[in-house]
């Protein structure tokens, strides 16, 4: 059965001569594993494996059956395209932190779609954010992201946090 689904990249491993095995946080399933036929192909495709680096923002058509561990790609195209992430080396060390810590923290299958927004919205925000927001932007993330999990601190502001500290120089 097909779905339409949003969906962060996790991981990307090349198999064999031209597919992908691509591990990616959706919006319905929770965290799977796709096998993406052919996008490493010299012929002119859809599916490209330009689309499946770490931390890609995707709208994926997808083949999905509870009884299987790996699914398949249909469709699948940009949800939001980048302006600085990719391109800009503090920001992508930001989006790979955050990538890594949620692919570590993220093992089960299960559907969270409020974790999900929440980390959409956060690598939304990292592309657009000034230089002072992202220096704090990696504590910032690991601060929220445990309130998911079922913990956090009882006196946490979160927007003082992502105002740029005070440098004092002597």
């Amino acid at each position: 059965m097909t779905h339409k689904t949003k969906g962060i990249v996790l991981k990307s491993i090349r198999y064999g001569e031209t597919s992908l095995v691509v591990t990616v946080f959706t919006e319905l399933f929770g965290v799977q594993t796709y096998m993406v036929n052919g996008v490493r192909s010299s012929k002119k495709t859809g599916n490209k494996a330009a689309l499946y680096q770490p931390s890609s923002l995707l709208d994926m058509d997808v083949y999905h059956n509870d009884q299987k561990s790996m699914h398949r790609i249909r469709e699948c195209s940009w949800s939001f395209l980048y302006k600085n992430v990719l391109s800009d080396v503090v920001k992508n060390s930001i989006a790979v932190f955050m990538v890594e810590l949620l692919q570590k923290t993220l093992k089960q299958p299960e559907q969270n779609s409020d974790l999900f927004y929440f980390c959409e919205e956060a690598l939304q925000q990292l592309d657009t954010a000034p230089p002072a927001v992202a220096a704090n932007f990696p504590l910032y993330f690991s601060l929220q992201l445990t309130q998911f999990f079922g913990f956090r601190f009882s006196d946490w502001k979160a927007p003082a946090l992502l105002e740029p500290l005070p440098i004092y120089l002597d």
